[in-house]
């Protein structure tokens, strides 16, 4: 199995600039695309803030990594007003990154601020 985990680099702007419940609406349209792009089984919650996790049952490590880059494609759709949701990405897979849950996420979420970093 594998984890992603997806930060949404623009939300704050959106609540800075539209208001919260513009950015209720934005999380609520990120977390909808996200489980319309996930596979059924797939599961997707909000972590936290403005983090996202999907839960990849029965997916490898290369496989999780071009599910991550199909699902932040799949949140750059997201529009609020003027502004496109950023989104960036990092996986974990069992058992290679970690042999359980909060050393998958530790994992996912230090590969998500690499992504970060390099674009």
């Amino acid at each position: 199995m594998s984890l992603v985990m997806i930060d949404l680099g623009s939300f704050k702007r959106i609540n800075d600039t539209y208001g919260h419940d513009a950015g209720d609406r934005a999380l609520r349209r990120v977390a909808e695309t996200l489980r319309n792009a996930s596979r059924t089984g797939d599961l997707v919650a909000r972590w936290g803030g403005d983090e996202f996790l999907v839960l990849l049952p029965h997916q490898g490590s290369a496989d999780a990594v071009a599910t991550a880059e199909r699902l932040v494609q799949a949140v750059r759709s997201v529009r609020e007003g003027d502004a496109v949701v950023e989104a960036h990405a990092g996986t974990a897979s069992f058992p290679d990154d970690g042999a359980d849950l909060d050393a998958l996420v530790r994992r996912a979420d230090a590969r998500m601020y690499e992504h970060k970093r390099s674009v």
